[in-house]
């Protein structure tokens, strides 16, 4: 509640965290950078992984990797209390593992993508993005599957993926009407 009307204008993944911290002791606002320095962390181990996934160069990898830890403009949202940090995080973690999803075709990768895209749309409605990116994905690149099998990866994906959207847009309706 914000001032005593509902708030629905974002996303709750982040409030949510921020939240919790504050029913731990923590100040918010100094939960909230303590966080996003974490997630920064993150990111920088994150993208050299996926970048050490990728290049054959080490060096590129190391330039790749460092050029992110001395980034100023993620270096400063990340000092903020802004959402922008774990939305970053996610997206990265969803480009490592779609791929290998889709090569592997292992059920804790479907699993872990429709997961992180749910979360995503938890953290930002763009997020919503990677859904489509995954359910295009899954329908294009599998397509030497049977229907059968694809139809049901999609509808996993899916259900898995939009279900934490649709819940939290059908409490805002039931709360707003709108």
């Amino acid at each position: 509640m914000l001032g005593g009307d509902a708030f629905v204008h974002w996303p709750p993944l982040f409030p949510t965290l921020l939240a919790g911290l504050d029913l731990m002791g923590i100040d918010p606002l100094d939960g909230a950078r303590s966080f996003n320095a974490i997630v920064f962390g993150l990111i920088v181990f994150t993208t050299g992984h996926l970048l050490r996934i990728h290049l054959r160069s080490w060096t590129l990898v190391f330039l790749g990797t460092a050029s992110l830890l001395v980034s100023v403009i993620l270096l400063r949202v990340s000092i903020m209390a802004w959402s922008e940090p774990l939305f970053v995080l996610l997206t990265l973690l969803f480009v490592i593992y779609l791929p290998r999803f889709i090569t592997e075709r292992r059920f804790v990768f479907l699993l872990l993508i429709g997961v992180v895209a749910g979360l995503a749309c938890l953290q930002r409605y763009i997020g919503f993005t990677l859904i489509l990116t995954g359910f295009i994905s899954i329908a294009y690149f599998m397509r030497a599957m049977t229907y059968k099998d694809r139809i049901k990866y999609l509808g996993f994906f899916s259900f898995v993926s939009a279900t934490p959207l649709a819940v939290w847009l059908g409490r805002n309706y039931s709360v707003t009407s709108t």
